[in-house]
């Protein structure tokens, strides 16, 4: 429970302590270190339980918390002003939600995590059996074997910042798949330890390459306001999917055998790489989700209470007739970006006493909450409806309503 709730936190900062251009390499460090760790934590273990005994590895990580902490009460994050109230919980919760059901970059996200990581839990649950009963090892070579994927998940990430370079996004996740589901399939085969650990080596690599690429895409999918939220749905899919197909892969070992779940997993995942032709993941530099605050302030004649709702956005356009069909497609993007940002309700509406001109309606529930949808629009959005403002006639601003329920 402590990891659930302190997981999405630790990713969400990494922006905020880096560069744009630097949020990459930053992603693959962070990734690195987790590796490091599972490369060196078994033998470092297996040395102190010589020494002290089990009780005292328990007792030494307890302490390394420590070190956590002492770095982020050091940490001096800048201060940021908010003129809004803040977010009830559960009203942040659902937020967070909406975004990410909205958000067709987020899904994308998703889909691919699915599809990775639920054939990818095999090889992650079978492990400990191929260890005992395959290749007859003791916890001593289990932990070498583990030593083995995490050496191969360091050297992919220190190959990455050099692989990313030449190779885009989405190739590169469908590589580092292609390799992690031939390596679930040779560790079927294996009878030696030998050979399973070079096997479990190049695992490493391409476990790494496709959690960098994920966790990577899923912090571009995502604007400050709602990171920590989008990335908690992320993770929660991520260890969703693991848990439920380490559940699926043992039920299936046991009806069958491990090396039968293994070679299953493993051309299962080769199949679903396929749904990288649908699900493309974005480039590094993707959409600029940074707030662009370009919004004009709501013209009323007196400021409503802030729970007031619900609230009616009316925005007026006036096109061509000729181009209305072309408008109105272009206009259809906005529907996901509206309901991302907070909308409970969209449409688009054509005036049939004057044509060319189309009214685009949204429902959010009270008037704080469109509000917040003012913060939220992003740089991305700016070039989107600069888009449609070239569809206006003789270069008119669409005229904008804003209609309350009386109360």
């Amino acid at each position: 429970m402590a990891a659930a709730l302190s997981a999405p936190v630790f990713q969400a900062i990494v922006p905020e302590l880096v560069g744009r251009q630097a949020l990459p390499d930053a992603i693959a460090l962070n990734s690195l270190g987790v590796n490091i760790s599972r490369a060196v934590g078994p033998a470092l273990g297996g040395i102190i339980v010589a020494l002290a005994g089990i009780p005292a590895v328990f007792a030494l990580n307890a302490l390394s918390v420590l070190g956590v902490l002492a770095v982020l009460f050091i940490w001096k994050r800048p201060s940021t002003v908010h003129t809004l109230p803040p977010e009830h919980f559960f009203g942040a919760l659902k937020a967070g939600y909406r975004y990410t059901r909205h958000s067709p970059a987020m899904r994308l996200v998703l889909v691919r995590a699915v599809g990775f990581f639920l054939f990818g839990s095999a090889l992650w649950a079978m492990l400990p059996l191929i260890a005992r009963h395959g290749l007859g090892l003791d916890a001593a070579g289990y932990g070498v074997l583990l030593g083995c994927m995490g050496a191969g998940a360091v050297a992919g990430a220190i190959l990455l910042k050099r692989v990313r370079t030449r190779v885009s996004a989405n190739p590169l996740s469908v590589a580092a798949t292609l390799l992690f589901a031939l390596s679930t399939l040779a560790l079927a085969l294996s009878t030696h330890a030998w050979v399973a650990g070079p096997v479990l080596f190049m695992a490493g690599l391409g476990w790494i390459g496709m959690l960098t690429s994920l966790n990577l895409a899923a912090h571009m999918a995502s604007p400050g306001w709602v990171k920590a939220r989008a990335l908690a749905v992320y993770l929660l899919t991520f260890q969703g999917a693991m848990t439920c197909g380490s559940v699926l892969w043992g039920m299936l070992a046991s009806g069958t055998s491990v090396a039968t779940a293994l070679v299953i997993a493993g051309v299962g995942q080769a199949c679903a790489a396929v749904i990288a032709i649908r699900w493309r993941l974005p480039r590094d530099s993707a959409a600029d989700l940074a707030p662009s605050h370009h919004w004009a302030e709501p013209v009323v004649s007196v400021q409503p209470d802030d729970d007031r709702g619900p609230v009616m956005i009316e925005i007026e356009y006036h096109v061509e007739p000729a181009r209305l069909a072309e408008f109105v497609t272009a206009l259809r993007r906005f529907k996901s970006v509206r309901q991302r940002d907070g909308a409970i309700r969209w449409d688009v509406w054509e005036d049939m006493a004057e044509p060319g001109r189309v009214v685009e309606t949204f429902v959010v529930e009270s008037w704080v909450e469109h509000q917040r949808q003012h913060a939220r629009v992003t740089r991305a959005d700016q070039l989107d409806q600069e888009i449609l403002l070239k569809y206006q006639l003789d270069g008119r601003q669409p005229v904008v309503r804003h209609l309350l329920r009386p109360s």
